[in-house]
């Protein structure tokens, strides 16, 4: 079975997270502060915080910008955290469907959105909008263009980047930056503690995310070699340093999975919307046609640094097999 996806850890990763071992400095260190340095570099961003994940770096950045009670629109089509951190940080979500067009996404009710989300293969989402979060959790490296105050990364397990769990939010708002550390740290002040939680991470997150990034370009690079192969078989082209690849279908991708589940190779769907998630937005179900549609006539299929040569010509015969 070729799986969906699988983190690639190297040598060199399996070193630096050693060498953090062989200190006494195993959180709140230097190895977190030169991770944070990496990740301004990457982003173009003056400031980085590191995160215990990516559900964190939402959650601070919501808190860091917008007062208990505020209203944000964000699309239906996105991971469950993008919404659950929003009302936990005390806000009001609102679910807005949304028509992707070649390169960027809108609201089908022509609204702007305070929150969008960027997963990598989609270019300059932003333009037009009025974007205070971007969710970059599936495109950390991604030279898509952004005006976000807010950025924030994932390094799941099997992100492009990966911590084992972390994340961490880029910005270049001095305010949000400092409000952020505060949140980070439990909420800890000297003249304005807010109530918080400890999301820190670890030197040996660190260690392994900074070892990761330093192999960044080179890991990228072998993912446009199977992305331009799997192009040449459907057709369907993503951005730089994509988690996904997504691919459209006529047939419901239940069913279409079900095909390359019979090939030993496994798939996923794209996120289920929101309403359908959350039972606080199910409200939003008659208004969500075009996300369900969306969901319903995506599979995404591997796509990861470690495929060998073989592995993906396989998924690329399946897909000229297959009808999609």
């Amino acid at each position: 079975m070729i799986p969906y996806a699988s983190p690639y850890i190297s040598a060199e990763d399996r070193r630096a997270v050693l060498s953090v071992l062989e200190t006494t400095s195993l959180t709140r260190g230097a190895v977190t502060e030169s991770l944070e340095s990496a990740i301004c570099e990457v982003t173009g961003r003056m400031h980085a915080v590191a995160l215990s994940s990516g559900t964190a770096a939402l959650y601070c950045a919501y808190r860091a910008r917008f007062a208990p009670g505020s209203e944000v629109d964000m699309p239906a089509n996105t991971f469950v955290a993008t919404a659950s951190a929003a009302i936990l940080a005390g806000l009001l979500v609102q679910v807005v469907d949304v028509l992707y067009r070649g390169s960027w996404y809108r609201a089908v009710d022509g609204r702007s959105l305070l929150v969008i989300v960027d997963y990598g293969w989609r270019t300059d989402v932003t333009r037009g909008l009025g974007v205070v979060v971007r969710d970059s959790s599936h495109a950390f490296g991604s030279r898509q263009p952004s005006h976000a105050r807010v950025e924030c990364y994932s390094f799941h397990a099997i992100k492009n980047v990966t911590a084992g769990e972390g994340g961490a939010i880029a910005t270049d708002d001095e305010d949000v930056y400092y409000e952020v550390l505060k949140l980070r740290d439990g909420g800890r002040h000297v003249t304005k503690p807010v109530p918080s939680l400890n999301f820190h991470m670890s030197e040996m997150a660190a260690a392994l995310c900074l070892s990761q990034i330093g192999d960044l370009e080179r890991r990228e690079a072998r993912k446009q070699e199977i992305a331009k192969r799997y192009q040449e078989v459907c057709g369907v082209q993503i951005g730089d340093h994509a988690h996904l690849y997504p691919v459209p279908t006529e047939r419901l991708a239940a069913d279409v999975r079900v095909d390359f589940m019979k090939r030993d190779i496994d798939t996923r769907s794209l996120y289920k919307p929101l309403p359908w998630v959350l039972p606080e937005l199910r409200y939003y179900k008659s208004e969500c046609a075009q996300a369900w549609h969306w969901y319903e006539h995506h599979v995404c299929i591997p796509y990861w640094y470690g495929l060998t040569d073989e592995q993906v010509e396989h998924v690329a015969k399946a897909l000229k097999e297959i009808e999609l």
